[in-house]
């Protein structure tokens, strides 16, 4: 309510003043009195007519610093970035405004009829060379498009490196200005326009929360500590590793069993292999069988969570995961399950 009352009073205008001038009785000068109830009912019975723009114009009161500033001439109002409304409408569906006795073809001939906002701003765009070439309005215009999606990532994810996340971001960019454009006009596409066509694999990574979980770590952070961690591990931890990387890079679909006591290193190898991995941009999911388990593993989780497991087992159930859901697509990206 403050702010609306602050507003109502800074916004009103100038100030005004209404004054009469009269001849007291007795008085052979003219004084100036503030009119009271009783004089106003009576002028309000005057049978003279009321010129409001003369009132208007005369009791008109100025003060110092706006009558300075104005002639000084400064701007009274100033509002940025100036809208403008765009009137849309279908090919020859502008509405047009024209005398009642006019005839048709006259209407229709006039040069008026052609001429809108719309049609005035494709024709603009047509002339101007930073919107005509699409390769150059992209590479101008690429990264202003990209805060805004930086921007709601940021808010998806605010404990990851959004930053390692520009280059999905800009696939997925393309991939929504090619889905605009074949809306619009569904025989083109980006390669009609010599601009890159968005990868698939990135494809609507933005709109899926567990996957931008996994695909928005800081690779530099996790190249260094990958740089570290390797020549620690022993004869053994080598062995366990150098299978899993072998088989990723082979493309091999392979099932490894580690089994070691307490404090042999197990977590040690775990978070060797999904730095490895996660700094390289592949999607592996780290789980355990227990929720203390989960938390030595980096980003970890159990697998009850991971896979919607019921808690109770047995040979008649299954994991609940449907096709063409969040998870289900995680699953089909993910290298690693460990």
């Amino acid at each position: 309510m403050l702010i609306k009352y602050l507003f109502k009073y800074i916004s009103k205008g100038a100030d005004r003043v209404k004054y009469t001038i009269q001849k007291q009785v007795n008085a052979d000068v003219a004084s100036s009195s503030v009119p009271t109830a009783a004089h106003e009912r009576a002028t309000n019975h005057d049978c003279r007519p009321i010129n409001e723009v003369h009132n208007y114009l005369d009791g008109r009161y100025i003060c110092p610093h706006e009558a300075a500033w104005r002639i000084l001439d400064f701007h009274i109002h100033h509002r940025y970035p100036p809208v403008q409304v765009l009137i849309v409408h279908e090919e020859n569906m502008q509405q047009l405004v024209f005398n009642g006795d006019s005839f048709i073809p006259e209407v229709l001939s006039n040069s008026y009829a052609s001429t809108t906002t719309l049609l005035g701003w494709f024709e603009s765009n047509s002339r101007d060379p930073q919107v005509s070439n699409p390769l150059l309005l992209w590479n101008n215009a690429c990264d202003r498009m990209k805060d805004d999606y930086l921007h709601s990532l940021s808010a998806e994810v605010p404990d990851k490196a959004v930053t390692s996340m520009a280059g999905i971001v800009e696939q997925q960019l393309l991939y929504d200005l090619d889905d605009m454009l074949r809306s619009a006009v569904p025989s083109k596409s980006m390669r009609d326009f010599g601009l890159t066509v968005p990868s698939v694999d990135v494809t609507g990574v933005l709109r899926n929360r567990l996957l931008l979980e996994e695909m928005s770590y800081d690779k530099e952070r996790l190249r260094k500590q990958h740089s570290d961690l390797l020549p620690k591990l022993n004869r053994h931890q080598r062995l366990v590793y150098n299978n899993v990387v072998s088989s990723i890079e082979n493309n091999k679909q392979v099932l490894i069993f580690v089994y070691g006591h307490g404090g042999t290193g197990k977590t040690f190898l775990w978070t060797t292999i999904l730095s490895y991995l996660r700094s390289m941009g592949k999607i592996a999911l780290a789980v355990a069988a227990s929720g203390i388990a989960s938390l030595l593993l980096p980003s970890g989780t159990t697998a009850h969570s991971r896979f919607k497991l019921p808690i109770d087992l047995n040979n008649k159930k299954s994991c609940d995961i449907k096709k063409h859901t969040f998870l289900g697509d995680l699953l089909q990206r993910t290298t690693l399950i460990l």
